[in-house]
């Protein structure tokens, strides 16, 4: 005779509430890692969008100084004094006055012989400019460009050389804008150009020799007038 399986129920019985533990255990346990991913993802995502935000205000930034640096170099470039090259005749536009009543340097001063008579006097005396101090100021011709662009200026130290007894002809202005006078000279004239240099004291002028080419036809010197 079998006896009744009474155990077997009780077994059922009292397995049953650890089974449904273990269920919902794993369930949670499943849950609880889908949450961490998700947590993983979003941090994932905040990082990312983070980066990119930094990323984008690391280009900003480099694109602003890279405006700001082309708008102060070229500000610079501006502003930066024009790079004097030895000019040339056409460099110039001539402004034509009416001619004065000064003398020129075709007509010799009295007071200094001849080229002819010095020859006649010492045919083997090798003829030179004079002293400094014996050179007549209207024994050469001089031609004024305004090279600072200050309106009239030219025209204002034509008046004052020829005040003071230079031979002065046509005035101008030069294409170009010099930082500092240059008075430019026919070979054998640089004594007549530092006669004009003391003259213009105010300027820091240079001088140089040239050529009428430059200078132009008819003028021994050419006072180009820059910022000093």
């Amino acid at each position: 005779m079998n006896e009744p399986k009474y155990f077997d129920i009780v077994k059922v019985r009292v397995d049953a509430p650890i089974l449904k533990e273990t269920f919902r255990g794993r369930i949670q346990k499943n849950l609880n890692a889908r949450k961490k991913i998700w947590q993983l993802k979003w941090k994932f995502l905040d990082l990312t969008l983070g980066g990119l935000l930094l990323y984008g205000l690391i280009v900003i930034v480099a694109f602003s100084g890279a405006i700001a640096t082309t708008r102060i170099i070229s500000a610079t470039i501006s502003q930066k004094p024009v790079l004097e090259v030895s000019p040339s005749f056409s460099d110039f536009k001539v402004e034509k006055l009416k001619p004065t009543n000064q003398q020129t340097d075709h007509q010799p001063s009295t007071s200094q012989p001849s080229v002819a008579q010095s020859i006649e006097q010492d045919p083997f005396k090798m003829i030179a400019e004079p002293a400094t101090d014996e050179i007549a100021k209207n024994s050469f011709k001089i031609r004024i460009l305004n090279g600072n662009a200050r309106d009239g200026e030219a025209g204002k130290i034509k008046n004052e050389l020829t005040a003071n007894g230079f031979s002065v002809g046509a005035v101008g202005n030069a294409k170009n804008q010099y930082p500092t006078t240059q008075i430019y000279y026919l070979a054998g004239k640089n004594k007549s150009a530092e006669k004009v240099k003391s003259a213009l004291s105010k300027y820091q002028a240079e001088t140089h020799e040239s050529n009428v080419g430059l200078i132009g036809d008819g003028y021994d010197i050419l006072v180009v007038l820059g910022v000093k």
